[in-house]
């Protein structure tokens, strides 16, 4: 997934520079293990500024869909990866805010000389993904004949209970 480039955050975000780029699936890496397939891509875009406290800032923003794997049927699942977050740029870890403190879509992140663009943008992305990736109910593409299986089999102490009712009363 390289390709993207390398930026410096704090310049990037005074002189309000723009990039945007699309990734096919295939080309994020860390997320591979998640997707049904490689079909699919997102459209990205990183904007610098400066926020009302005067804090370098990059706004990501990502959109876009993957098939993922359904975890009941282990089919394909259509996710549309939509991301919009403001990330504070700060130079010291005593600067980062308590998560619980952040706004929703604003994150507090350190400030690293240089910034892998395609390492961010894939970051995003996972954040993104659903830790348990579903169909909705009654959607899912799993046969119905082991969802009966399953609720008609018998409890694995239904031997034991049987061996109880066999052995005799006073032993």
């Amino acid at each position: 997934m390289s390709g993207q480039g390398l930026i410096n955050g704090r310049d990037f975000a005074r002189n309000a520079c723009e990039m945007h780029g699309e990734i096919a699936a295939a080309a994020l890496r860390r997320v591979q293990d998640g997707l049904y397939d490689d079909a699919g891509s997102i459209r990205w875009s990183l904007r610098g500024g400066l926020n009302a406290r005067n804090q370098p800032v990059l706004d990501v923003t990502i959109d876009g869909e993957l098939h993922l794997r359904c975890e009941r049927c282990l089919g394909p699942l259509a996710h549309r990866v939509q991301v919009a977050r403001q990330l504070v740029l700060v130079a010291h870890a005593s600067d980062l805010l308590d998560p619980a403190e952040e706004e929703e879509d604003v994150d507090t992140v350190l400030l690293d000389q240089e910034t892998d663009v395609a390492a961010l943008i894939e970051d995003e992305v996972l954040l993104s993904l659903p830790f348990a990736p579903r169909h909705a109910d009654g959607q899912c593409a799993a046969p119905r004949d082991l969802e009966h299986v399953a609720e008609t089999a018998a409890s694995p102490f239904a031997s034991l209970a049987q061996l109880q009712r066999r052995r005799p009363a006073n032993s």
